[in-house]
């Protein structure tokens, strides 16, 4: 499936290789009914050359009219005044007039000239310099006709206005058959020129728009490029990029999915055509279900674009929570694709079904690469400044715990120094915070390596009754026992014997037991196991002051604590439940936690029967002594 996706994609890009040297080739050999549009297609009319032609045309007229005066024949003055009028006309309101009405003045212009010179010519006699007059009258402004249909259209009434002078005004110098060849070779030269410069003009447009489109490629890439060097909020990044995808297909509409980097789903992050109120409200809920099927089969598919033609229905659905008609019967789907993976989507939608340029689609893949890059980015510092505003978090916590316990240590020790306090009670306070600051260096050295993977499973058989018992021995010197809360130890006593690691075991229930006597001070405490469902099932239940629903989850991450009800900051590092989690997981289990606030808390754990002793890294570690890491 993978491969096919890339002999498609490879078949793209070698498609848009090829329409890239076929639009080139097209500036030379444009197809008949390409040309012919081209060749008719409306172009501006710069006002102030077309005043200086017209101007340049009186003259040249005006020295003609000079030259060739004759006073026997007063018609004709009459006849030149008309044209010259007509000529000055148009040179003064030359910047009133559009494609349109520029068309019409200029065939105006080519009928009177032509027919007013033949006509004169023909009262004269149409000698041999008349005949080349009006010859050049003729094929002249034919050549200077805007559109190639205004050259047919003038060369037939040109024709025909000739042999009708011809046939009520025959020549006397020359024969009428050598008139009207030579009249009829000006009108087919004139055609035939006017049309070669038509082309030349259409060929000339077709490589300024295609140079046109080119140059507005560049620059929307280099647009998303300079996108991608950001590091702006990922909202703003997907609406410069609607806004640069819209600008490259006209009539369009442009809707950016991303998909969400810390939980799974997608989002609506920019949307083209919408008022920013409801952009903001879509940024905030979840995007409608087609339009996450859409954003799945793009998933599904890989990196390859996809072009659909909507129905009504699917229209429909498409726009829900979207103005209505948002969607219209095109759409384009591109994947945005971020670390390797798609993350994202930008949907392009028309109302009319058309066709899309193999470059064009390889400049929007090329924008979308873009903008992976700067999400990738944006996200890759979004997690560094986690990690450091987590690695702050542990100095700042691992300084105050430290000091703590080192404090007392140091008080205690100079009372004793001076000898004004009871040895035996000074000694043991002592012990009690070097055993606090022990267990807190374990944690932080067990967390390490935890998070390092250097830690081994070693199996053995183990009896949960003695390791409870073990246990209990251990959290009766420990300082959280001083509130001589009941720990109940109640060990199934049909458990068969388990194949795991002892230690390990011993660590997990160990920390939720001194989190217990820690969180819940004098309230009765409930340790059970036994075998659920082929598993072995530990509880460890306290009557505390429960923890709250927003924080169930956040606990069991590194350096993370519950405040009490009262607002003080608990004791600890907040590595506790983080090593009991990695643990549990080490070894092939899962952790739950019920808990209600003001009720308690019940920490469930699922393991296997039998592990199997596995090294978890290849770098090995030395062997774990007895002492534990314990505390929250």
């Amino acid at each position: 499936m993978r491969d096919d996706t890339n002999h498609r994609s490879g078949n793209n890009v070698e498609a848009a290789r090829g329409d890239g040297r076929s639009d080139i080739n097209a500036v030379l050999h444009l197809d008949t009914a390409r040309l012919w549009k081209l060749m008719n297609t409306p172009r501006p009319v710069d006002p102030h050359s077309a005043r200086a032609a017209l101007l340049m045309l009186l003259v040249v007229y005006a020295v003609a009219g000079v030259v060739r005066y004759d006073p026997q024949v007063g018609a004709f003055l009459g006849i030149r005044l008309t044209f010259g009028l007509y000529v000055l006309a148009g040179a003064v309101w030359v910047h009133r007039l559009d494609w349109q009405r520029t068309r019409f003045f200029q065939m105006g212009l080519t009928l009177f000239l032509a027919m007013t010179t033949a006509y004169m010519e023909a009262v004269r006699g149409y000698h041999l310099s008349d005949l080349a007059l009006s010859a050049l009258t003729t094929f002249v402004p034919l050549i200077f006709l805007f559109a190639a249909k205004d050259v047919l259209t003038m060369s037939a009434a040109l024709l025909v206005g000739h042999a009708l002078i011809l046939q009520f005004a025959p020549p006397s110098g020359i024969t009428a058959s050598a008139a009207a060849l030579v009249l009829g070779s000006a009108t087919a030269a004139g055609a035939a020129t006017a049309f070669v410069l038509a082309t030349y003009r259409a060929g000339m447009m077709q490589s300024r728009e295609w140079w046109r489109q080119a140059c507005e490629r560049e620059r929307a890439l280099r647009a998303c490029a300079a996108l991608g060097m950001t590091q702006g909020d990922l909202n703003w990044v997907a609406d410069e990029l609607a806004r640069l995808m819209i600008a490259t297909l006209a009539d369009c509409r442009c809707l950016v999915l991303l998909a969400e980097a810390s939980a799974p789903g997608w989002r609506i992050a920019a949307a083209t055509g919408v008022e920013s109120e409801l952009v903001a409200a879509l940024q905030s809920a979840p995007p409608p279900p087609a339009l996450l099927d859409l954003a799945g089969r793009l998933v599904r598919q890989g990196t390859a674009p996809m072009q659909r033609e909507l129905d009504s229905i699917q229209r429909h659905s498409l726009s829900r929570k979207l103005p209505a008609g948002f969607f219209g019967r095109f759409l384009v789907a591109l994947p945005i694709v971020v670390d390797d993976a798609v993350g994202g989507a930008v949907l392009l939608t028309a109302d009319e079904q058309r066709s899309v340029d193999p470059n064009l689609l390889e400049l929007w893949r090329a924008m979308a690469s873009q903008v992976g890059q700067a999400i990738g980015k944006t996200r890759l510092l979004a997690r560094l400044q986690q990690a450091l505003n987590a690695k702050n978090e542990f100095v700042n916590t691992m300084s105050h715990e430290l000091r703590s316990p080192l404090n007392v240590i140091i008080g205690y020790s100079e009372m004793l120094e001076d000898g004004g306090a009871d040895p035996q009670f000074t000694a043991g306070r002592i012990r009690a915070s070097a055993l606090e600051l022990l267990l807190l260096i374990e944690n932080t050295m067990s967390a390490a390596r935890l998070g390092a993977g250097k830690v081994r499973v070693q199996t053995e058989e183990v009896d949960v009754g003695s390791v409870f018992s073990d246990i209990a021995d251990v959290v009766r010197t420990l300082p959280e026992a001083a509130t001589r809360a009941p720990i109940e130890w109640k060990a199934d006593a049909a458990l068969p014997r388990l194949r795991m690691d002892r230690l390990k075991l011993k660590e997990i229930i160990q920390n939720l037991v001194v989190n217990a006597l820690k969180y819940a001070p004098g309230s009765p405490i409930r340790v059970s196991a036994f075998q659920a469902a082929g598993q072995l099932r530990l509880e460890v239940q306290d009557h505390g002051p429960g923890i709250p629903a927003e924080a169930q989850t956040r606990i069991f991450e590194m350096f993370e604590r519950v405040e009490h009800a009262e607002g003080a900051s608990p004791a600890g590092a907040g590595l506790g439940l983080y090593i009991v989690k990695s643990l549990v997981t080490l070894m092939g289990g899962s952790l739950d936690l019920e808990s209600q606030v003001g009720v308690g808390s019940t920490f469930i754990i699922h393991l296997p029967l039998t592990i199997d002793g596995s090294d978890t890294s290849a770098a090995k570690t030395e062997a774990p002594s007895e002492q534990m890491a314990v505390g929250y």
